[in-house]
């Protein structure tokens, strides 16, 4: 057995392994999850930058149904040389921002008078090892299937 053979169940395996060590981690790392209600010009700390609110729009559709849900924010990132850095974004619904491990959803809003947002924060130190885990499980999966696919004597049929 060449290592191209080897290969999909080392990533089998490997994927494997990392999304179960992923499970595992949560018992002593586990994810932490909070929700801000801001209005235009109010902030919330995310371990020492402040995430400011500064619009927040619900665009709707020429029937009155709301198209989406719309947060701008700037983010400001103090440093140690002076001027803070600041990051604009916007953040809306399956749209939302990333910051330094952090991952800030629109999740509702106020729905009789529009005036405050509320913003989900969210920080899963486990999700890059679980995400690279489902890759290599699926590129092992993928290696396998066009192995299999290529062997002499299979052939594929149609029902």
């Amino acid at each position: 057995m060449d290592g191209m053979d080897r290969l999909p169940r080392i990533f089998l395996h490997l994927g494997f392994a990392l999304a179960a060590g992923a499970l595992a981690l949560k018992a002593f790392c586990p994810i932490e999850k909070g929700e801000a209600a801001l209005r235009a010009g109010e902030s919330v700390d995310l371990d020492g930058d402040v995430l400011v609110l500064k619009r927040f729009d619900v665009p709707k559709y020429p029937s009155g149904n709301p198209r989406q849900y719309v947060s701008s924010v700037h983010v400001v990132c103090p440093n140690g040389d002076g001027a803070p850095e600041v990051v604009n974004a916007e953040i809306s619904v399956n749209h939302p921002l990333r910051h330094k491990g952090r991952w800030v959803y629109q999740s509702s809003y106020d729905a009789a008078g529009e005036e405050y947002t509320v913003l989900s924060v969210v920080k899963d130190p486990h999700l890059p090892i679980a995400a690279l885990g489902g890759v290599l499980l699926f590129a092992g999966a993928l290696l396998l299937a066009v192995r299999e696919a290529r062997r002499p004597g299979v052939r594929a049929s149609v029902a």
